[in-house]
């Protein structure tokens, strides 16, 4: 296994493309992956590629107790694609995820955790193969959050100066030998308000992950406005929002109803009638 470790070492240094004038050793194999997300149901005609939604790509092939490991990112030339040597008389089951984070995610005890925990655009794939039988593989990447769309159709107040998100119950973490979600835990999410549209309106996007891969599942969340003084300026909850792996939820709306307003009271003094002498 030392071997193997130093001719992936080896690929990685090399922008992970082998060359094919190196001499090979019996027991060695070259791989070529190339990662792509899966279509959607619908499409026909043009193919996505993982850089149109992901900037990390984390890999690791696994074999016995020793683990190789993979790490990309968006800046990288050959982002999407991997090039290694591997021992072709071993059988390995490749795990990778990609996603949005702004570092690697970890995998330990078959759980994958993202950086912070935090859950953006993430897709999962695996594959079992031997380099023996398998030198080109194409992995299919396969979302495992759904995503949360909120548009505010009426103006945003100047001084909200960020939207959070309460949603109870939903793991930020994937366990990859149940393809579920874990750590579930209730989530707290907050996002700037960096921008507005032409009208003063605002689209803000979460992704949740969850259940599983199977069927939708329904979440409560709690929408709040807030100022940067975390002072709420209009809030909402939301019960029974349907959420399902690689689908797209969208609630659209007047967000900013609530008008302030003041009341005030008064009485009328008595009125009287003539006055009777008796």
């Amino acid at each position: 296994m030392k071997k193997i470790l130093l001719f992936a070492a080896a690929a990685m240094l090399v922008g992970c493309v082998t060359d094919p004038n190196v001499i090979l050793p019996d027991d060695q194999e070259d791989v070529n992956i190339f990662f792509a997300p899966a279509k959607a149901p619908a499409q026909t005609e043009t193919t996505p590629t993982l850089s149109d939604f992901c900037t990390h790509l984390d890999v690791w092939f696994i074999e016995g107790g020793e683990t190789i490991d993979v790490h990309q990112s968006s800046t990288d030339a050959n982002f999407g694609s991997i090039s290694l040597t591997l021992n072709k008389t071993k059988t390995y089951q490749m795990v990778a995820v990609a996603h949005k984070c702004a570092g690697n995610a970890t995998l330990s005890n078959n759980i994958i955790t993202f950086p912070d925990d935090k859950v953006t655009q993430s897709m999962v794939g695996k594959v079992t193969f031997s380099p023996a039988t398998d030198t080109d593989i194409d992995a299919v990447m396969t979302r495992i959050v759904g995503q949360f769309r909120f548009d505010i159709t009426d103006e945003v107040p100047d001084n909200v100066a960020k939207i959070d998100f309460s949603i109870a119950q939903t793991g930020t973490r994937w366990n990859i030998s149940t393809d579920a979600a874990t750590n579930v835990i209730g989530r707290e999410v907050s996002v700037a308000v960096t921008s507005r549209k032409p009208d003063g309106s605002a689209t803000v996007i979460i992704y949740i992950i969850p259940d599983d891969l199977t069927q939708a599942y329904t979440y409560d969340i709690h929408v709040a406005a807030k100022t940067s003084a975390d002072v709420i300026v209009e809030e909402r909850d939301f019960d029974d929002v349907q959420i399902r792996s690689g689908y797209k939820t969208t609630y659209s709306g007047q967000f900013f109803v609530t008008t302030p307003m003041s009341f005030g009271f008064t009485v009328s003094d008595w009125s009287e009638y003539d006055v009777v002498t008796y």
